[in-house]
């Protein structure tokens, strides 16, 4: 089933709220199709590779643009996440433990948290521009990572440390916006990272 009409027929029910149509996905610069015998299967890369390394594979180009599929590319995207999920999982520990849940817990506005989804937000607006946005939440977090690793105050700019527990959990949330952070990274490490 190619077009929305298509599957609102078929399930009555909204299986989602918004539909983007990406621009065609080409293999070394030829489009991918049955025909041409280039095809590459969802089912297949899902066997090697985590759903959220192909979400993050398709957001990192402009959803208007063709994308010039390779399996380096998806690999890049999956280590990308396992970096990601890694730094997650350190700051989580040093926030609160184990049992953190960056989400839980907020019950005052945060500026840091505040500047950080009007920031991620206005990536959006901007013809959702899925890729700044991704770039913008990695480099949040490596930079939360850093400021963290180097035994200073956050920078009171950007990181209040008072409010560091807010700001975390509004990655967390545009993380889930794009679907590419597991809200556990432990699980997401454990199967995609077991070393």
């Amino acid at each position: 089933m190619s077009s929305f009409p298509e599957v609102t027929r078929c399930n009555p029910n909204s299986l989602w709220s918004t539909w983007i149509h990406h621009g065609p996905v080409t293999i070394g610069g030829k489009k991918m199709s049955k025909s041409a015998g280039n095809s590459v299967f969802v089912k297949d890369l899902l066997k090697d590779f985590s759903p959220e390394a192909l979400r993050l594979l398709l957001l990192n180009r402009h959803y208007r643009k063709p994308l010039d599929f390779s399996p380096e590319k998806l690999s890049s995207a999956q280590t990308a996440l396992v970096r990601l999920h890694r730094r997650l999982h350190r700051l989580g520990l040093k926030a609160g433990g184990e049992d953190f849940k960056p989400t839980e817990g907020v019950r005052r506005p945060s500026p840091s948290a505040e500047v950080f989804r009007g920031r991620f937000l206005d990536f959006l607006a901007q013809d959702i521009n899925t890729a700044a946005a991704c770039a913008f939440l990695f480099d949040t977090v490596k930079k939360m990572e850093s400021e963290d690793a180097s035994n200073r105050k956050f920078d009171p700019v950007f990181f209040v440390s008072s409010d560091i527990r807010a700001l975390f959990g509004e990655v967390f949330k545009a993380g889930a916006v794009l679907g590419i952070i597991n809200p556990c990274p432990v699980a997401f490490l454990s199967k995609w990272a077991p070393h």
